[in-house]
Formats: structure tokens, sequence, C-alpha cells
């Protein structure tokens, strides 16, 4: 109960079940919903000394009691409770489940009870396959005939096959076979990783080429944690011709939507969304450098309720990007699972690929690599000016035709937010710009904004608009802008943003949770967009990149990965914004 009271205090969730009479009497549905609600907080709850209540602390007042082949009892000894456990095919299901997630002990303790009895699910076939049954195997899936009575053949040429105008280096064609080995396996998991340029994109176009291609093939998504990945992942579909292959964020795939909680985003079950994952066997999610552990535990889930026919997952990333805000690296680099690894960089597109290649072999120094003016074919390149210099070149790309055409062609990146906002501010003095908001403003989600504070979010963290068009309004007694964006959305936001800030500042002193919450959520969390922090830029691409290098310099960060060896988070930065460029990188010094 600490942990639960300490969760609502802090504000991190609002619910309350019981009434205040009740506290420390709960029933065994509302033990699971509250497990539930604390799980995202688990981290910040052993911060302040406080456990969080796990699963292996239920399962010795639990006893199984068989009713059928397939069906038993749990009793809750303690509680006096029971439920009953029944299984379909590989599925265990639970008469308490009722949030359709993995936090169900008393399928648990079925799951342990079988294991410890080795009861094995009934299936009709045979353990050993006649030969011929075996080569009409292979023949379906595309391999070669084998001689033995195992489904598993190590070192079989699975066949893939490549774009007319690639060649695969030896790296992508072990990577290849290695994903072919996994797809034929029962691991759940699959991880590819791969510095810029070392072809991992090229790597699983032929693996989806590869099962498109199947007799039968299986079911396809693609995900990344936040939209604007999200979007590159379809357009990139679209440019393969790969078409029928859906993307989702994250948070679509799972079924769990973000909130704000300390200035950080967290994710927690969303009881009335659709988990989209059940309808696909093999999903590919791309940067996963940023799963955080709280998003990471609902793949897990996932991975737990789907069993043996359930989905499976090929995670994509960079090992020298950022890592999740508050994290020395994300559990996907660190989750035991077959892997392979591109080091191989096969594409030097110019003087920044370069660069960006020197920067990641050299993330544990002390200093960045020399930066010098390079400008190669077609003028794609680095150039190094003086900060007046820098400056001018910002006003007149934001104020070109290309950008108010294509709002991606240029993007600012600096490290601190009061940089971002100060460079956001010149940005809008170049255009004109003299109200708070005007029509054709840029704008992004600071984080997710739900209307009335439940639902879901119209806006998620990071997500890009364009206004179109704003009239005055209130909110709650408090005057405001309402914003209609080119998404279709309309989203308020606070006209006297400092008395806004001010009052926010006030409840968070006095502990006031529940009017702290209540106010911050009347309005969307929004800033301009012309300048963002490097860490809101992963998964993003344009074609001009303007870096405040001396800014980066600024983080004092060091990450400890998981082999033991050290990164300096600012090297990190720097290769994230680096590797944002598609065409010119422009630094002053």
């Amino acid at each position: 109960m600490v942990a639960l009271n300490t969760a609502i205090t802090q504000g991190w969730i609002d619910w309350h079940p019981w009434g205040e009479e009740q506290i420390g009497r709960i029933n065994s549905n509302e033990e699971i919903q509250a497990m539930i609600e604390l799980h995202p907080h688990r981290a910040k709850l052993k911060k302040l000394g406080i456990t969080y209540p796990i699963k292996a602390e239920y399962q010795d007042r639990l006893q199984v009691e068989v009713q059928g082949r397939d069906r038993w009892t749990v009793r809750n000894l303690t509680k006096r409770s029971e439920y009953t456990v029944t299984r379909h095919g590989l599925r265990l299901n639970c008469e308490c489940d009722t949030f359709g997630n993995g936090f169900c002990k008393h399928r648990d303790q079925v799951e342990s009870w079988i294991d410890a009895n080795e009861v094995a699910p009934v299936t009709d076939e045979p353990k050993e396959f006649p030969k011929e049954t075996i080569a009409l195997w292979h023949h379906v899936n595309q391999v070669l005939p084998v001689e033995t009575g195992s489904l598993a053949s190590p070192g079989i040429d699975r066949g893939f096959t490549f774009p007319a105008d690639f060649t695969p280096s030896d790296e992508q064609r072990a990577a290849l076979q290695a994903l072919g080995d996994w797809y034929y396996s029962e691991d759940p998991l699959f991880r590819l990783t791969g510095y810029a340029g070392t072809g991992k994109t090229t790597t699983i176009q032929a693996f989806v080429r590869h099962l498109r291609a199947m007799p039968i093939p299986p079911k396809l998504a693609v995900s990344a944690p936040f939209n604007k990945a999200k979007k590159v992942q379809e357009r990139m579909m679209a440019k393969w011709g790969l078409t029928g292959i859906p993307a989702f964020t994250c948070a679509q795939l799972f079924g769990v939507r973000g909130k704000e909680v300390a200035g950080e985003e967290v994710f927690e079950r969303d009881l009335d969304a659709y988990q989209h994952y059940q309808d696909y066997r093999i999903i590919i999610i791309d940067e996963v450098s940023t799963i955080s552990e709280n998003l990471w535990e609902f793949l897990l889930d996932a991975i737990h309720d789907g069993g043996l026919f359930g989905s499976r997952f090929v995670l994509m990333g960079d090992a020298a990007q950022l890592p999740p805000v508050g994290e020395a690296e994300s559990m996907a680099f660190r989750h035991p699972c077959p892997s392979a690894e591109l080091t191989q960089v096969q594409r030097y597109d110019g003087p920044i690929a370069v660069l960006a290649d020197q920067v990641r072999q050299t993330l544990d120094a002390p200093a960045y690599p020399e930066i010098i003016h390079e400008v190669g074919e077609g003028n794609k390149g680095i150039y190094v000016s003086t900060e007046k210099e820098w400056m001018g070149t910002i006003a007149a790309a934001f104020t070109s035709q290309a950008y108010l055409d294509d709002p991606d062609t240029c993007r600012i990146l600096a490290y601190t937010n009061a940089r971002v906002n100060m460079l956001n501010v010149a940005v809008r003095n170049a255009l004109g710009y003299r109200e708070p908001w005007v029509v054709g403003e840029r704008i992004i989600a600071l984080a997710p904004y739900m209307p009335g504070g439940s639902g879901q979010p119209i806006m998620n963290t990071s997500d890009e608009a364009t206004v179109t068009g704003l009239f005055e309004g209130s909110v709650s007694g408090w005057e405001c802008y309402y914003l209609r964006l080119d998404t279709g959305e309309t989203v308020p936001v606070p006209k006297n943003s400092a008395k806004y800030q001010a009052e926010l500042a006030a409840r968070h002193k006095a502990k006031d949770w529940s009017k702290y919450w209540a106010l911050k959520r009347l309005f969307a969390q929004i800033a301009y967009s012309y300048a963002l922090t490097a860490h809101r830029s992963q998964g993003s691409t344009f074609k001009y990149v303007f870096v405040d290098v001396q800014n980066l310099k600024r983080c004092k960060a060091r990450n400890r990965l998981h082999n033991g060896g050290t990164v300096y988070e600012r090297n990190q930065l720097f290769y994230v914004a680096l590797t944002r460029a598609s065409h010119r990188l422009f630094i002053f010094q």
C-alpha cells in the first residue's frame, strides 16, 4: 500500500477504486489493477526506497487443483478466493484477467505447475516426422530438404533475394542467415544492430521481400516508438513497393497511452485501446535505442501473452544513438536474444557520413574529432563558419520557399532547452512573427495532449504540426488561444503563458498535486519547432541541419553500457545530430 499511496500523492496515478475507509482491504481484482497502475512507475518508486510488488511474492499463497485436461482451479489460501484457468491451444486464460495483460498470478501459478509436472499441451502431431512430410515442409518454406527427422537445420541457404543494383556484404549475408535461422526457430525476439551506413535497412528489405514471397507469407507489420519514425517507415515501405504492411507507433501496437510524469513521458495500459500486435506474426520495430524500460515491459507482456504462436519481433537500432531519457542504455540492447550486428560501413555518403563514423568510433573520447569545412558532390557536405555567418544562413534557410513548401527541409539542433528557445525566437524574428502564435507556425508537442485529460491523445510527444487557423476563447476561466492544426485537430494554449507557468510552479511547490495536474492537463504542452533538442530529433531526417556544437559540449553525462564500457553522452548527441542531415551540415566554431 505504501507504493500505491506514494504514486497517488506524487500525481503519477489518479485511480481510487475504494473509499478512504477501505484502504488496506482490497480484493484480488483491485490488487491486479493496482499492479498495472504502478508498473510504469517502479523505477521512480525504487529511487524513493519503495519496493514495487512482484508476482513472485504472491505465488506461495496459491494452490492449484486439476479439474480436467485443460482446466484448473487456483485457490488463494490467504484471501480464500478462487479462479478458474483454462487452456485453449497453447494459451492460458484466467477468468480474473479482465484487463488483457500479463499480470495474472493465477496463470503464472498454473504455468509453474505445468512445468513442475512435465505436462505438455496435447497435440495431434508426432514427435518424429516422416521424410516425405519434412521434404514438403521445407519446399513450402523455400529451404532445402533434409534427411533427418528434425525440422531444425542450421546452415540452410534461405534463398534471400536482394535489389538488382545491390551486392550484399559478408556481414549482411551472415545477418540474413541469422534472421532465417531465427524465423524457423521458436525465439520471439531478434535484434539487428548497426551504425549509420552499415546497411540495416537494405538487409531488412531483403528479409521482408523473402517473407512476402513465401507461398503462405506471415502477416507483417512495422513499428517505431514515436510517430515521426513511424511515418519514415511508411515512406520506406512505399518506396520499396511493399504495400499492405501497416505501420504503428509502439503505443498503438501494445494498446498503451503516454502521459507526462515529472516532466517525462511514461506509458500505461489503455483499457479501451486495441492491441494491434495480436493481428501480426512478424513485427519489425525500428529506432529501438529510444525504447524505455517502461515501454519494454509492454513488449515482454505481448510476448508472454502470445505464447508459441503469438507475435514475434525484429528489433532494429543503432547503439551509438542516444538512450531513453534517464537511462544509460535501452533494454532492447541488453535483453538476451538471437542477434546480428553490422559494423562495416557500406555507404560513405559524403563528408557528413565520414565524420559521423569518426564520432561513432570515438564515443568514449573526451573530445570531438576535428571538424573541417568539406563539401563534396552536389554541394553536399559540412559547412563550417563563424556564429554570425551561421545565424545569417539560418535566417535565409527558414525564410526560403523550400522551407515554406516542406517544413522538414531544415532544422536547428542543440542540447539545452534554453538555447533551443533562444534559437526559436531568432527564427520567428527572421520570419517577422510578432504575435505569440500565427498561422503558418510550426509546432511540436512536448507531452501527450488528451482533451479532458482522458482518452486517446490527439497529439503525442514529439508530434509536429502546422497552425492553419486560430481563435480566442477560454478554458475553466483561463483565457486561451485555440490553434487549428493541419492534422485536423484543435488544441488550446494559454494566452498568458507566464501567468500559467507561475501558477503551475506555485501548485507544484505547495505539492497540491490534484490541482497541479488538473491545471497541467487543461492545455496542450507545445513549443515552436524550428529548433529542437538533439534528443527530440531522433528518428527524423532533414535536408539541412544546423548544429550548435558548442551547446552540445555542455552535456557532461557519461553512460555505462551493459558490456562494462562507458561513453560520453555529448558524443552520442553529436552523432545523432550529424546523422539527421541528408545533404548539408552547418556548424559554427
